[in-house]
């Protein structure tokens, strides 16, 4: 064939290639100079297929090099809505998989206005994992800086790290949240277990019974353990946190 039908095979057979494992041979079918031939559409599969088969071999920053070459930004602009999809869905997992947790979340809130049905839950989903992950500074400065719904995202990633040991306190600033952010994607649908502050708090118990080896050859873990239970219940209560009864026993 000739270009750039020709290319247009090329894609497909290397797909293919790729879809049953033989990822050395796909990528011998991208390389070459007769690329310069195919159309826009078709390099950005390329690209897209490239970076794939990096991530295939963990080979993460090639992949995210081959994704963030000015060029390939450039063909993705123009192509089709669901290639730029797949491009920002590829680029997300490949920031997380190189320990960028901001960048990775800040991509697919980019995408999330695209998404429907399952593959909407699942980008939130590895949204809210990929924001679980980045330290308080780390979300801290990138709020500085977000608007829209980044800003939501990373005010509520912000809340959970904000009185934990508080369930009262935590609860508030949720529903707070929730007021200064109604119509953000989040609120329809929390994430991360946070739908259940409001039961929790509910149904919090009256007593704790503590049972540890604070005697004997285990007494120095089981006093660890203790210990750090302590501090964190003494720091709730300094905060005005609600605390439970604690009966300690030595087992």
């Amino acid at each position: 064939s000739q270009p750039p039908q020709r290319q247009q095979l090329q894609i497909q057979a290397a797909q293919l290639l790729f879809d049953e494992q033989q990822h050395a041979l796909a990528e011998e079918l991208l390389e070459g100079p007769d690329w310069a031939y195919a159309d826009a559409n078709t390099q950005a599969k390329r690209a897209i297929l490239r970076a794939r088969i990096h991530s295939y071999f963990s080979e993460y920053n090639l992949a995210l090099s081959r994704l963030n070459n000015k060029e390939v930004q450039r063909t993705l602009e123009t192509a089709p809505m669901e290639l730029q999809v797949e491009a920002s869905r590829l680029r997300a997992s490949l920031y997380a998989a190189t320990g960028q947790a901001i960048a990775a979340a800040r991509e697919r809130v980019y995408i999330d206005p695209l998404l429907d049905g399952p593959v909407a839950v699942l980008n939130r989903e590895a949204l809210w994992s990929s924001l679980s992950k980045a330290s308080r500074t780390a979300l801290s400065s990138a709020k500085n800086e977000a608007s829209g719904d980044w800003a939501g995202w990373l005010e509520l990633a912000l809340l959970t790290r904000e009185n934990q040991a508080d369930l009262d306190a935590q609860l508030k600033a949720l529903d707070q949240w929730a007021q200064r952010w109604s119509t953000h994607p989040a609120a329809r649908e929390l994430p991360g277990g946070l739908s259940i502050l409001r039961s929790m708090a509910a149904n919090r118990p009256q007593q704790v019974a503590l049972l540890l080896p604070v005697s004997g050859r285990l007494a120095d873990y089981g006093k660890a353990i203790r210990d750090g239970f302590m501090a964190s219940m003494l720091h709730t209560r300094s905060s005005g946190g609600k605390v439970p009864v604690l009966r300690q026993y030595d087992t």
